[in-house]
């Protein structure tokens, strides 16, 4: 169970890694060079999940508050 937990998280930082790539360079001739990023990726995956999960709920909880009080501002 452990090691499917480590897989998978190790699945989602490499495709956020190559979806911040693809925005921050797009089609550009000079592409980065993500070794260290991967050396980095495998052993603290399930670190780097659990703290991008935690401030992606955190950011999500904020925007939905702010809808929230902007909404009861108009009425």
């Amino acid at each position: 169970m452990i090691w499917y937990i480590y897989i998978v998280s190790i699945a989602y930082c490499i495709w956020r890694m190559s979806a911040s790539y693809k925005h921050q360079y797009g089609n550009s001739p000079i592409g980065p060079t993500p070794g260290l990023e991967t050396l980095f990726i495998l052993p603290f995956a399930p670190l780097l999940a659990a703290v991008d999960a935690s401030l992606t709920w955190i950011r999500l909880v904020k925007e939905a508050e702010e809808a929230k009080r902007r909404n009861t501002k108009i009425f």
